[in-house]
Parts: structure tokens; C-alpha cells; sequence
């Protein structure tokens, strides 16, 4: 057992320590699991204080969540790319997150490259 492991067993009393929806902990002291609050892979330290004893149960419950939640962001951040409005003038571009005409995250040139594109296949400057 890594010694880490055995440490945070000890503070956390042997039981898994994931608060449930209720608000009461899971207490669980079976199949037990060491969580990482920041995860080594998001430069996470192997240390006592970064670590939490979970249940096999609910540590595949917070997996599947945090899966679900990247799933999400992902969607979220295809619907926020630019969109091209031709309604109100054609060729003007309007930011789908912001709304507006002028996004002032865009850095310069971008609405003259995006329209040269859209109109000419190509953002070479003729």
C-alpha cells in the first residue's frame, strides 16, 4: 500500500470521506480509494493535504460526473465560435458569445480575413 495512502487512511478514519447531495458523508469503509483534490495530471502534489480517502463508489460516481462536465464545456465552447450574420449586411460578423458586431477579443484584421474568407475561399489579400 503506498504510504501516502496509509496516512490519509489514518486522518480520514478509514472511511470514505465524499459528501453526498444530503450533505452527510458517504462513511463507507469498505473498497476504499485515494482521490486527488488537484490531480497530478493539473500538477497535483502527492502530499497528505491533496489527497482524500473515497470509496470505490463514489470516486467512479465523481469520474463519471467530471466526464459528463468536460462533455458539456466542450459543447459550450463549439456553440461560442464565430457565427456570420447576413441578415442585417452581408458580410458583417457578430460574435455568438457576445452578440455583437465589433468583438473586442478579436484580435486585428480578424472580421476583414473572416469575410475575405467566406467570400473568396481564401484570406490572401487580393
Amino acid at each position: 500500500m503506498h504510504p501516502l495512502k496509509k496516512k490519509a487512511l489514518v486522518r480520514d478514519h478509514n472511511q470514505c470521506q465524499r459528501i453526498k447531495e444530503d450533505g452527510t458523508i458517504c462513511g463507507r469503509s469498505t473498497r476504499l480509494t485515494m482521490h486527488h483534490i488537484i490531480p497530478k495530471r493539473q500538477g497535483g502534489a502527492d502530499e497528505l493535504d491533496n489527497v482524500v480517502i473515497w470509496c470505490s463508489d463514489c470516486h467512479k460516481d465523481f469520474n463519471q460526473w467530471e466526464a459528463e462536465q468536460k462533455k458539456r464545456n466542450k459543447q459550450v465552447r463549439q456553440k461560442a465560435r464565430w457565427t456570420v450574420e447576413w441578415k442585417c449586411k452581408p458580410g458583417f460578423v457578430k460574435c455568438a458569445t457576445c452578440k455583437e458586431y465589433a468583438c473586442k477579443n478579436w484580435p486585428d484584421g480578424f472580421v476583414e480575413a473572416l469575410i475575405r474568407l467566406l467570400t473568396t475561399g481564401s484570406i490572401a489579400r487580393t
